[in-house]
């Protein structure tokens, strides 16, 4: 999980999709070290309520090369920075219910 202060003024486009490119870009961090370098999105969750934060994004990861298999999430805080969560895992754990249980449990939280 990481919180990060990205210079909001340089995108002008939706924060939900901001979110998503935030998303991507740490995914992209992750690319040939904690991840396959081929991940790609398979799917995007609509209204997620990830942490109960605003603007924000579900994306489901898959690995065409490898067995493995991310949730990532994103959402705005009040103070503009985005929290992003990262999970991952084999692909038979990862489609089961307990691994977005597990993923979704820090919304559980709550922020604040």
């Amino acid at each position: 999980m990481f919180r990060i202060y990205p210079d909001r003024d340089a995108f002008s486009g939706d924060l939900t999709t901001f979110s998503e490119a935030v998303v991507q870009y740490v995914l992209d961090l992750f690319a040939g070290q904690l991840l396959p370098s081929d991940m790609s999105a398979a799917n995007i969750l609509t209204d997620p309520g990830f942490m109960n934060l605003g603007n924000n994004v579900v994306v489901r990861y898959e690995s065409a090369g490898s067995d493995v298999t991310a949730y990532a999430g994103a959402g705005i805080t009040n103070d503009d920075a985005v929290i992003v969560a990262v999970e991952y895992g084999p692909k038979t754990w990862m489609n089961s219910n307990r691994a977005f249980y597990l993923f979704d449990s820090a919304s559980l939280l709550g922020y604040g």
